[in-house]
């Protein structure tokens, strides 16, 4: 396994003609102000943006005031929605971009990581056998991932965790895609770093 992918989502089966077409058309009654089509949205969507949120901001009651917020910037811009992708897709994007520059205005230290030769991977088969990422499985990951620098965290969960390439993160954070690139791997050799100091024995 050479990347965390045990945290990514499975994608769910969809995205036919008609459930767009759905989709837009509850958008577009969400946009003309009906509270029952922006209350099932906010509904049908908020639990897997509240752990994007949570995930990225790592704090819950910080994930809390960014889902609020998220939603409501979201609900001001829906007559730009065109129904080209799923609403969800949407609405991830539209709740990341927000989360992001909540991030980066809040804290100082974020700046973007020089642009690096990626020469080796950080979970390659020649790491110590305690190193793997099976192991981690066991480990309280949501709370190392709390521990990450702002900037290491919003990438590894966008790509790791939300399967995002690199590309849309690069975009996402105005960055080259090998800054994104960058960001991740020192971002999976800080988590190894974390998760190994988790697991060692504590001295008496």
């Amino acid at each position: 396994m050479k990347n965390m992918n045990f945290f990514r989502k499975r994608p769910k089966p969809g995205g036919a003609a008609e459930n767009l077409r759905l989709e837009k058309e509850l958008a577009a009654r969400a946009a003309a102000g009906e509270d029952t089509a922006c209350e099932e949205i906010f509904m049908r969507y908020k639990d897997r943006i509240f752990s994007l949120c949570l995930r990225m901001a790592g704090d819950y009651h910080l994930a809390e005031d960014l889902l609020q917020d998220g939603f409501m910037r979201a609900f001001r811009n829906l007559a730009q929605f065109r129904g080209d992708s799923a609403l969800g897709t949407w609405l991830y994007r539209v709740v990341a971009n927000n989360v992001i520059s909540r991030l980066r205005q809040s804290d100082p230290a974020w700046e973007p990581l020089e642009e690096v030769e990626i020469r080796t991977d950080p979970y390659s088969a020649s790491m110590p056998a305690e190193a793997a990422p099976q192991v981690w499985q066991s480990v309280d990951l949501e709370k190392a991932m709390a521990e990450l620098p702002a900037g290491y965290r919003a990438v590894l969960v966008l790509h790791d965790v939300e399967g995002w390439e690199h590309e849309e993160i690069a975009a996402l954070q105005r960055c080259s895609v090998g800054t994104s690139k960058s960001q991740l791997h020192k971002a999976r050799l800080k988590m190894r770093e974390l998760l190994l100091g988790r697991k060692q024995p504590q001295r008496s």
